[in-house]
């Protein structure tokens, strides 16, 4: 992909094999930490994280399905509850936080892949707007990206409860909608790519 070539693996400054060696070690070193420094349950979801990002997401479903990001997506509710479980202990607000991560990834993946688009033609890798029209794939994107901002809003209500939060929320919330509306009416051309950069930007 022109996106990643002047990554390392792909412009040959580290060889796959060594790039595999570093990040195991790495990852066994990493859990060990965890368990060592945090305590069994936050190490839990560490090691939850990289399964389902690592090996599910990378590994079994990139190449494979385009349903990746929804499965994969949940190494995003893993991150939030390790950080939650180094301080509280597990319960409803934490999994209902979480899902404010799972929500926002495949409209932030996705619209990625929009943009995009010939570069992901090009690979092995499943993508759902790659299934559809670019005009379909943006109005998906764009609802996805509205929904996200009214959970958010519905969390922070429901837990946070602090005002000053509220109303910056509100603003980045309703400045990210009204580029996710503008992206429903005009899909294609004109707006799109104007609305992508301002909805996700990159």
């Amino acid at each position: 992909m022109n996106r990643t070539r002047n990554r390392p693996i792909p412009a040959g400054r580290v060889s796959p094999g060594n790039a595999l060696i570093e990040s195991l070690v790495l990852s066994i070193l990493s859990f060990a930490l965890s368990y060592v420094w945090l305590g069994l349950w936050p190490t839990i979801f560490v090691v939850l994280g990289w399964l389902f990002y690592a090996i599910i997401y990378t590994v079994f479903l990139k190449c494979r399905s385009w349903s990746n990001i929804l499965i994969g997506g949940v190494a995003g509710n893993a991150a939030l509850l390790a950080g939650w479980t180094v301080a509280r202990p597990l319960d409803l607000e934490a999994f209902l936080l979480s899902m404010a991560i799972y929500l926002w990834i495949p409209a932030h993946i996705w619209s990625l892949v929009i943009r995009a688009k010939d570069d992901y033609s090009r690979t092995c890798i499943k993508m759902l707007p790659l299934e559809m029209s670019e005009e379909k794939a943006m109005i998906m994107v764009a609802l996805l990206n509205v929904f996200s901002n009214i959970y958010m809003i519905f969390l922070y209500i429901l837990i946070l409860k602090n005002l000053i939060g509220l109303i910056i929320l509100l603003i980045a919330a309703a400045w990210s909608s009204y580029y996710s509306v503008k992206a429903m009416i005009k899909p294609v051309g004109r707006y799109s790519g104007k609305c992508l950069r301002r909805v996700h930007p990159y």
